[in-house]
């Protein structure tokens, strides 16, 4: 039994790196022939023979910029289709919840169905005596407020000035009155860190920008001891 399933599995890996390998191959194929075709059929031109190979070089790297140009368009369309189906899922799934509210009061907010996919951003919304449910990683930017944050603790991790994600959902100008987070991950900004920074609901991930500081200042002080010169002896007066 055990023999079987394993050589499934084995066979299905195959199949799919053999899968993998021949797309890759069509791929570096039709890169290539963008490339090699209109150089050949520049090359059949009589009138570029004075600027040859130069000519030839020129018409396969449009040709190559073309196919590249075509590519990227071609991905951009797919990624445009692929989250208009997700997008029509969520719909079609419905929910208790109108998202179209700006005031929600007593209410469990799945937030993974609370945005769409192709718009992961939840903007100038009030929420009273809500559970904010995961999971999700959620940006919390200057701007948005919280106060008696209920029970269970919540993750969070600290993002350096300058430092960007992809991976979450944006808040904006949101408020939240006795709310409680579960199964949800902030990630804090440093314009929006000394407000969160002491609040016992947060559990940090992360070494917090204060506690960097105060690790960093004993080495630092440390290498200023290694790097004092040794007092010099005074020197003998001779007669």
């Amino acid at each position: 039994m055990g023999g079987s399933i394993t050589a499934k599995v084995a066979k299905l890996a195959t199949a799919i790196e053999s899968h993998w390998a021949l797309a890759l191959l069509i791929k570096a194929t039709f890169f290539a022939g963008g490339f090699a075709l209109p150089a050949w059929a520049v090359s059949g031109m009589h009138q570029f023979d004075q600027y040859a190979p130069l000519s030839w070089i020129i018409a396969g790297a449009a040709g190559l910029a073309f196919v590249v140009i075509g590519n990227l368009v071609w991905q951009w369309s797919k990624a445009i289709r692929v989250k208009a189906l997700f997008d029509a899922r969520a719909m079609a799934s419905g929910s208790l919840i109108n998202p179209l509210d700006k005031t929600f009061e007593g209410k469990r907010i799945f937030v993974n169905d609370f945005t769409l996919p192709s718009l992961a951003l939840i903007d100038d919304k009030t929420f009273i005596d809500c559970e904010i449910i995961g999971p999700a990683n959620l940006f919390w930017p200057a701007g948005n407020m919280a106060s008696e944050i209920r029970p269970p603790r919540f993750d969070a991790v600290y993002l350096e000035p300058g430092v960007k994600f992809f991976n979450g959902i944006t808040l904006r100008n949101c408020i939240f009155r006795r709310c409680s987070f579960q199964r949800i991950t902030l990630l804090i900004g440093a314009d929006s860190y000394d407000h969160v920074k002491h609040h016992e609901a947060v559990n940090w991930m992360t070494i917090r920008p204060d506690s960097q500081a105060n690790l960093s200042l004993p080495n630092i002080q440390a290498e200023d001891s290694d790097t004092q010169s040794p007092e010099e002896p005074e020197s003998e007066t001779r007669p």
